[in-house]
């Protein structure tokens, strides 16, 4: 068993995608982009904003990205994140895993952190993490430059629990999660009820993954004899 598990957020503990799409939305509208369906947004959710709207966007130039991302920041970090979806069984399994794991769960995310913060606590759950480490906390913590990536936002929370990454696994829905957690020598486990749809290929060349396709069934795998 583990010392410490990271888990992912978004898609991982909830469906954040109501609130993500809804800012998305008001920002194309207001720059004068076509905002895409939201199947096609669900299935991009999960890097930070700005490249998910290079993607979705090829074309843009950098004052309509400048704008796209300002009004996106102050519709969602005002109030549309908190519009989300708990999974089932995320709530209940919290507060049972936290009697297994006391002080030693962290949220490592793409997302900017106070959003983030603001979600669990609205939920009751503040006290189930030990910290939220969203991809901005360096920056809040010792006013440092954002993390480049998940990789360096796991890498850091492995200093933060004083743990070796044999000592952690980290739990998310993307196979981007999954390649973060391997930079970092940390084991991954796939959250495939998540946005994104996993391909029984994808685990043969990654043996050593595990897949859950519910949160029971997850929460039930960290539970010591």
């Amino acid at each position: 068993m583990p010392d410490c598990l990271f888990f992912d957020f978004d898609g991982t503990l909830v469906d954040s995608s109501p609130g993500i799409y809804r800012a998305f939305s008001t920002a194309c509208s207001e720059v004068g982009l076509m905002c895409p369906a939201l199947s096609c947004f669900r299935a991009n959710i999960g890097p930070p904003i700005e490249v998910m709207v290079k993607y979705l966007f090829p074309d843009v130039d950098n004052t309509s990205l400048t704008e796209f991302l300002r009004v996106f920041r102050r519709e969602y970090d005002g109030y549309d994140h908190l519009d989300v979806v708990w999974h089932d069984g995320v709530v209940e399994g919290l507060a049972d895993l936290y009697n297994y794991y006391p002080e030693c769960i962290y949220v490592v995310t793409n997302k900017p952190t106070f959003p983030t913060a603001s979600i669990v606590k609205s939920a009751g759950l503040s006290a189930y993490f030990k910290s939220i480490v969203g991809i901005d906390y360096r920056k809040l913590l010792l006013g440092e430059t954002l993390f480049a990536d998940k990789a360096e936002a796991i890498h850091f929370t492995l200093g933060l629990a004083t743990c070796k990454p044999e000592q952690v696994i980290y739990i998310g829905d993307t196979p981007a999660d999954r390649e973060s957690s391997s930079k970092c020598g940390v084991s991954f486990i796939a959250a495939t009820y998540g946005f994104y749809r996993w391909h029984q290929n994808e685990f043969a060349a990654a043996p050593s993954a595990s897949c859950f396709m519910d949160v029971v069934e997850l929460i039930n795998r960290f539970k010591r004899k």
